[in-house]
C-alpha cells in the first residue's frame, strides 16, 4: 500500500480534445460507469438454467472433450430477453438438444413433471417462458403442458391464498386472485405479508438450501425483496449495498468486510469514519470537517475526512492494473467570513482556465507555451479525482488524488 500515487501514464492529446471540455475529462476518460441501483427482474422459478459445467475451451466452438458435458448458451440481449440453448458433448462434438437434456432421471417417478426455462425476459421486453417436460420412463422425457396451477379451486372465498406446486427439478408458487391462480415468485410466497417496511429480512429453506432477503426500497413508493447472503456477525449483503456511496463495512473478528454483490469479502482498506474512533458522537458532517485547516485564506480548498473506497477497479486512460482505493466525499472552500463550506460547482468553475486565454489555440491547454501546466479533474464523482500536466506537447496523468490505494493484478 502506498499514501502517494504517480502514475505517469501518457493521455494523447487527440483524446482530450475529443472530449470537446478539456477540464471535464473525467466524462470521457473514464470506460467505468455507475451501475443503475435497480437489479434485473427475478423469475418466480427455483431452478434457473445453468451449464452443468463450464464452457469448453477450443478453437473450435463446437469441439468439445468432456463426454456428456452439457452446455447453456444464450441467444438475445439484455433489452429483448435471451432464448436458451442446450448442448450436450457428444463424440468430442456439442450437440443441440432439446431443454430436456437438464431434467434429471434419478429418483423420478414415471409421470413427473420437469420444468426447464426456455426464455428470460428482457429489461424492456418479452417475458420469461418455461418447458415442461413428462417422464415417460426409461430415461425418455415427453413434451407436455406447463401446469395451469393447484388442483384446488380459486374463487373469492379463498382470494389471497398462497400453493406451492413441487415438481421434479423445481417448485412453482401460486396466489389465488379470487378467479383464478397466478404465479408469484418464491420471495413472495414466503415472505409477502402486505405489511413489509423497507429493512425487513426474511429466510427460508427450501430443497436444502436456505435463502435470505431483504425488504429494500425501489422507488418512493415500491419495494422489493431482494436475496443476499447473511452472516450473524457481519449482517446482510444484497446487490442493492454493492454501490460505493452506500456499501455496507462490517468487522469480524479482527478482519474487515465489505458487501460485494451478495458477498461478504475480507479488506485491507475501509473508510476511515469506521476506524477513526473520533467518529464515535459525531455527526457525519461534524466528523468530516474534524481537520479542516484552522490557518486558512479565502479560497483554499480542503478534503473532508469522510471517504467513499471501491474495488477492483479498471482506471483507464491506458492503466493496465486495477485498483482498490478510497478518497475523499467532500472537498471544502474557505470563505470569507472564515468558514469552510462544501465546494460548490461555481467554485469548480472559477477554477476552470479560460482556453480562449492560453496561447494554445483555443482547442487545448497543451502546448509548448504552457510546458508544465497543471489542472485537476473535477467531475470524477464514482473515483478520484486526477491531476494532469502539460509534458513536451502531450497531457499526461501524473497522479490519482486518492488517500489510499492498493495495486491489484492487471486488468484483462
Amino acid at each position: 500500500m502506498s499514501d502517494a500515487s504517480k502514475k505517469s501514464v501518457l493521455f494523447s492529446l487527440a483524446s482530450v480534445a475529443a472530449c470537446g471540455l478539456v477540464f471535464s475529462l473525467a466524462a470521457c476518460d473514464d470506460s467505468t460507469s455507475v451501475g443503475n441501483d435497480e437489479p434485473a427482474d427475478s423469475s418466480s422459478s427455483v431452478t434457473a438454467p445453468v451449464s452443468s459445467s463450464a464452457p469448453e475451451s477450443s478453437s473450435d466452438p463446437e469441439a468439445c472433450d468432456k463426454e456428456g458435458a452439457i452446455e447453456t448458451r444464450e441467444d438475445g440481449n439484455a433489452k429483448y430477453g435471451f432464448s436458451y440453448k442446450y448442448y450436450r458433448c457428444e463424440t468430442g462434438a456439442w450437440t443441440e438438444k432439446p431443454a430436456s437434456v437438464l431434467c434429471d432421471t434419478a429418483g423420478v417417478s414415471k409421470g413427473g413433471i420437469c420444468r426447464v426455462q426456455t426464455h428470460f425476459a428482457g429489461s424492456q421486453f418479452g417475458k420469461s417462458s418455461w418447458t415442461c417436460y413428462k417422464y415417460a420412463g426409461e430415461g425418455a422425457w415427453e413434451e407436455t403442458d406447463c401446469p395451469a396451477g393447484p388442483d384446488k379451486e380459486c374463487n373469492e372465498e379463498n382470494k389471497g391464498a398462497r400453493e406451492q406446486l413441487t415438481l421434479t427439478n423445481d417448485a412453482i408458487f401460486y396466489e389465488c386472485m379470487g378467479e383464478k391462480w397466478a404465479e408469484m415468485s418464491m420471495e413472495d410466497y414466503y415472505c409477502a405479508t402486505g405489511k413489509e417496511s423497507v429493512g425487513d429480512t426474511c429466510s427460508f429453506e427450501l430443497s436444502g438450501k436456505k435463502y435470505y432477503f431483504r425488504y429494500d426500497s425501489v422507488d418512493t413508493d415500491v419495494g422489493r425483496w431482494t436475496e443476499g447472503t447473511f452472516d450473524p456477525e457481519l449482517g446482510f449483503c444484497t446487490v442493492r449495498d454493492d454501490m460505493y456511496w452506500k456499501r455496507p463495512y462490517a468487522k469480524k473478528g479482527e478482519e474487515y468486510y465489505y458487501c460485494a454483490g451478495t458477498a461478504w469479502l475480507p479488506t485491507s482498506l475501509v473508510p476511515r469514519q469506521y476506524t477513526d474512533p473520533r467518529k464515535e458522537g459525531l455527526t457525519d458532517e461534524e466528523y468530516d470537517k474534524l481537520d479542516l485547516p484552522k490557518d486558512a485564506k479565502v479560497g483554499d480548498r480542503a478534503d473532508g475526512l469522510l471517504e467513499y473506497c471501491d474495488f477492483n477497479r479498471d482506471m483507464g486512460n491506458l492503466e493496465s492494473h486495477v485498483y482498490d482505493f478510497c478518497y475523499s466525499v467532500n472537498h471544502y472552500r474557505y470563505r470569507e467570513d472564515g468558514s469552510w463550506t462544501k465546494e460548490t460547482l461555481d467554485d469548480k468553475h472559477e477554477d476552470e482556465v479560460n482556453l480562449d486565454s492560453l496561447p494554445c489555440g483555443g482547442s487545448t491547454w497543451c502546448c509548448a507555451e504552457t510546458e508544465g501546466m497543471t489542472q485537476r479533474t473535477f467531475y470524477a464523482f464514482d473515483q478520484p479525482e486526477r491531476l494532469y500536466q502539460c509534458v513536451s506537447g502531450e497531457v499526461v496523468l501524473v497522479e490519482y488524488l486518492w488517500n489510499r490505494y492498493e495495486e491489484k493484478a492487471a486488468a484483462e
